[in-house]
Parts: structure tokens; sequence; C-alpha cells
């Protein structure tokens, strides 16, 4: 197992780092990113929910291409736990960039992962993120249905 397979088993910070290390990438930019991304990986660490509040959203916007790439390795795993905070990690930070990969969640066969993607759209508020809310009120999932009528009611402050 590669360090990037250890990192999608176990979100142990330091083994991407290693991956990162060996493959060439800049490893401070990195490193920043991953200090930035503190509260997440200390949540993983713990079993707990990360403390999504306390991410210094400033510093993590100057390496958005690290905390891209990040959370791309983190959606990529193979366990729950990890793309769960993977798909809540693209809602708290709200990129642009996530609307595709949480469109693609809302469409999964997993229950659990489109309702964390449809949590993490509400909580972007952008046109898209809108659009692909829109594109699901009328689910066939009963549960999807009155998540999507909930959360967009809270966002619009209803």
């Amino acid at each position: 197992m590669n360090s990037l397979e250890r990192f999608q088993e176990s979100g142990n910070a330091e083994s991407l780092l290693e991956f990162v290390r060996v493959s060439g990438r800049s490893v401070d930019r990195y490193e920043q990113a991953v200090a930035g991304l503190a509260p997440v990986f200390e949540g993983l660490t713990y079993g707990e929910r990360p403390a999504y509040e306390r991410l210094d959203k400033d510093l993590l916007r100057q390496l958005t291409p690290e905390v891209e790439q990040i959370v791309q390795w983190m959606d990529s795993s193979d366990k729950a736990n990890i793309r769960t905070r993977a798909i809540e990690l693209m809602g708290a930070l709200g990129y642009d960039s996530f609307g595709s990969p949480l469109e693609r969640h809302v469409a999964s066969k997993v229950q659990w992962e489109r309702l964390s993607a449809i949590a993490a759209l509400a909580s972007m508020h952008g046109k898209r993120s809108t659009e692909i809310l829109n594109s699901i009120a009328d689910d066939p999932d009963p549960q999807i249905r009155a998540e999507v009528r909930r959360l967009t009611t809270i966002r619009k402050g209803v």
C-alpha cells in the first residue's frame, strides 16, 4: 500500500505529506494546506465531526490548488468516513470547483452520500449549488425531497 492509499484508508495527514514528497509536489504548500485543514484531520483522528468553523478560509483560499487536490484524494477514498468529510469540506469551503463532484454525489445510489452532498450544497449559497438543489427537488426518494425542502427553506431564512 502506497502512502496515498494509506492516507485514503486512515486520513493520516503524515501519509498524505509523504505521498506529496515522493510525487515531487511542493511540500511547503501542502504542509500549509494540511495545517489549515487541521480541524478536519483532528476530527478524522478522533472519530469526531470536524470543527469546520475553525478553518482558516483565507489561508486555504491562498492554497486553493493544494486544498482542491487534498479534497479530491479524500473524495476518492473507499472509506465512508473520509469521503463524508470530503463532501462536508466541499460545502464548508464553498469553492465553485466543487460543484461537479457534489453533483456526482447527489446522483449516487447511496443515500448517505446524497444527503451529505445536499447539506454541502445548501451551505454553499452559489448559483450552481441552487441549480443542483432545484434539479433534485422532485426526487423519487421522499427522504431526499424532504431534506432538500428543509435545507433550502433554512437557506432562504424562512
